[in-house]
């Protein structure tokens, strides 16, 4: 046939069909790439927030799909083994309602049916979805009601160990971990991850107290008693000593009173077991106190040995855990905090502590200001002194020591007929740029001539340079030299400033101790090596270690002088009761009585006053028990 005959029976056939229009291929691989990212992301954001590296990796293997491009036969056997097993689950529902699936079904009916199946698959998928991304929350909730029906309900069947640990994200992004741990299964999971140079000691600390004494003393086997020691054990960024070094003193001073307790022979051959509770950092201990508390209340509710807890170092957190012990309904817990002052924590129920409230320091600086600083008569124009207090920001609540102890020397300044003008003055802890501008407005704008700084050691620093900055900007005739009185919480500046352009006088209720007394000698022997960020002081023949060590210790022996006074050991009730008025000798040989049925405080506690020099030396400056040093053991520290 020619070429023309050809094309001519082509046109009578009708015109040639037209291509097919070319499928995009690479819609689906993309669109999947593209769900797996965004599914990534959720996930991790709204799980696991510093799992990043999952999410890297998901993107580079997705990144290569397109060599692993799944058949499309193979998508409809996968669906076929789907529609299968929903098959299988609704066989019972098909045959229940077998005339609605009968085969006098209409087209109109087949086609519902057909759209019902599509419809719950893919109900089923977005289902399988959300648990996927909220499996946390999912979690939390079941965690939840399991958690109540144990505590309240009394039902044993839920009733969980609480033993664990979780991260936490600290505000400079830092993770810290935070939980319960009892033995060494849980000291794979340190609470320091940051990887500095105080970690291993932390860890060496926590397994001396977990192994020498829980495990190879048997303390936590046989008859036994158990206490919570609940501290800030995390480092961060923002934070790498301040928190930590309060929690491993903490840690010692009750490892201490163990070691003694497990070591000596009592009335019910009875060991003390201790169990550690991390609430992280200062900044995460808001955020990580009601889950700890859930977790303390579980362990006790599954071992009977558990008498209460130690610690708590700080009056804000008290105070978060004594809200969360009563929200469960669980305030027969009893605690001790070697270290909470607040003025606020004077009368709660069951809750007790070591070291004097704040209008008994406050009151202690104010005589020592009025006999050394303003003694003679009174001008008419009196010395300003400026008071700072803690104001925070965002939705944080102001801290309650620095509130709590500014209003208390303020009152201690009047009370005592000191003669100076206090001027209270806004600050925000952890705010260098704040605290610096406030302190040289308080010295510039409003003359002041002393300040007390109701706050923390690790912001002293901040107030030397405000100091600094100040004077700067003064004429040489115009500058006096401006003392820094601040409280207990700025015990030791031996590690924490680095500028000593003004003297810091604090006081401290941990006495200085004679280096042959035998609290010294076993603190060296358990523990010969300082913290990274600590030092002993010695001063001739007495040292002042870190007072939380000695102030948790007399904590954790209250607790163990109650044990032996009380007739029931099995009743919580009972020991309470015996907790409440204990009356024991304390480190320093100074008894200490509870005061429980009038009031939370020690019946009467020693408070000293310290001094850094510019030289970072530290001296006993005076003493409440009426033993002041002559005036030229003060002069020393103005040198």
């Amino acid at each position: 046939m020619s070429q023309q005959n050809q094309s001519s029976g082509n046109q009578q056939n009708g015109p040639a069909s037209p291509n097919p229009p070319a499928t995009n291929t690479n819609i689906i691989p993309w669109f999947q790439l593209l769900v797996a990212i965004i599914s990534n992301i959720a996930y991790i954001k709204i799980n696991a927030p510093d799992l990043f590296s999952l999410l890297l990796f998901n993107v580079v293997a997705l990144g290569g799909i397109s060599l692993y491009k799944i058949h499309p036969d193979t998508i409809n056997n996968i669906n076929g083994w789907i529609d299968n097993a929903f098959g299988k689950v609704f066989g019972p529902v098909k045959r229940r309602f077998s005339k609605m699936f009968s085969g006098t079904q209409t087209t109109s009916q087949l086609r519902a049916r057909k759209h019902f199946t599509h419809v719950v698959l893919y109900l089923a998928y977005i289902l399988i979805i959300i648990i996927f991304l909220f499996q946390n929350f999912f979690i939390a909730k079941l965690s939840a009601a399991a958690d109540y029906a144990c505590v309240k309900g009394g039902v044993q069947l839920f009733c969980a160990p609480g033993i664990g640990v979780s991260s936490l994200m600290a505000p400079d992004h830092t993770m810290v971990r935070v939980g319960l741990i009892s033995n060494t299964n849980e000291m794979e999971l340190p609470f320091d991850w940051t990887g500095s140079s105080g970690a291993d000691q932390e860890i060496e600390v926590e397994k001396k107290i977990l192994q020498e004494q829980n495990i190879q003393n048997h303390a936590c086997s046989g008859k036994h008693i158990t206490l919570a020691v609940v501290t800030i054990l995390s480092r961060t960024v923002s934070d790498s000593a301040l928190s930590a070094d309060v929690g491993l003193e903490d840690l010692r001073g009750a490892y201490l009173a163990q070691q003694d307790y497990n070591s000596r022979p009592n009335v019910d051959n009875a060991r003390l077991c201790l169990v550690i509770a991390n609430i992280g950092t200062q900044a995460t201990a808001q955020e990580a106190l009601p889950g700890v508390v859930r977790q303390l209340i579980l362990y006790a509710k599954s071992d009977p040995s558990f008498l209460g807890i130690v610690g708590v170092p700080f009056s804000a957190q008290a105070d978060q855990a004594l809200q969360a012990l009563n929200n469960w309904g669980q305030g027969a817990i009893p605690i001790i905090s070697p270290s909470v002052t607040s003025d606020d924590f004077s009368h709660k129920p069951n809750f007790y502590r070591i070291a004097a409230p704040d209008e008994v320091q406050s009151d202690m600086m104010a005589k020592f200001i009025k006999r050394y600083f303003v003694s003679g008569p009174c001008p008419q124009v009196k010395p300003t002194i400026a008071v700072f207090y803690d104001i925070n920001k965002g939705t944080n609540q102001p801290d309650q020591y620095s509130n709590s102890l500014a209003s208390a020397f303020i009152n201690a300044l009047q009370n005592n007929g000191v003669c100076a003008k206090p001027v209270s003055v806004p600050y925000i802890i952890g705010d260098n740029t704040v605290i610096e501008a406030n302190v040289q407005d308080a010295i510039v704008n409003k003359a002041a001539t002393m300040i007390f700084f109701a706050g923390y050691a690790n912001d002293i620093d901040a107030v030397e340079y405000g100091v600094q900055l100040a004077q700067q900007q003064q004429s040489p005739a115009a500058k006096v030299s401006i003392p820094i009185f601040a409280g207990d919480a700025v015990y030791d500046l031996t590690r924490y400033v680095d500028n000593t352009y003004s003297i810091v006088y604090s006081t401290i209720y941990a006495p200085p101790l004679n280096r042959q007394s035998d609290f010294v000698r076993a603190y060296y022997q358990a523990f010969p090596q300082p913290l990274p960020t600590s030092k002993v002081v010695t001063l001739n023949a007495y040292t002042l270690l870190p007072p939380h060590a000695i102030l948790s210790y007399d904590a954790t022996k209250a607790f163990l002088q109650a044990f032996e006074n009380t007739r029931d050991k099995t009743d919580q009730q009972d020991f309470d009761k015996h907790l409440a008025t204990v009356e024991f000798t304390g480190v320093n040989d100074e008894d200490i009585v509870l005061q429980g049925n009038n009031s939370s405080n020690p019946g009467h506690k020693s408070v000293y006053i310290l001094c850094t020099d510019h030289a970072h030396a530290i001296q006993v400056a005076a003493a409440s028990d009426g033993s002041y040093p002559s005036l030229g053991d003060v002069q020393r520290c103005t040198k």
